[in-house]
């Protein structure tokens, strides 16, 4: 149940991070975006990804994959697109 939990939360991080980078970022946004992702990142995805590693990854390894490489892979996207257009 808690992997379940985990693995959709971070889903949805990943679908929101990917609608932050689709969205035409100006200077006026950029501000609004950090903080919508450092709020994401922290509160939300962090303890979770977290709490995933310590409990989950013995009971449900698959899904301790899985989860990883979506919040690598969300993390990774949205650094790269951010530094591009600070450019």
């Amino acid at each position: 149940m808690a992997a379940c939990l985990i693995t959709s939360i971070s889903l949805l991080s990943l679908f929101y991070i990917l609608k932050l980078i689709k969205r035409k970022f100006k200077d006026e946004h950029r501000e609004k975006i950090k903080k919508n992702q450092i709020i994401i990142q922290v509160i939300f995805t962090l303890p979770l990804f977290v709490y995933m590693v310590l409990i989950e990854a013995i009971q449900n390894p698959f899904i301790t994959i899985l989860t990883t490489l979506i919040f690598v892979l969300g993390y990774a996207l949205y650094v790269k697109k951010f530094r591009n257009i600070k450019k």
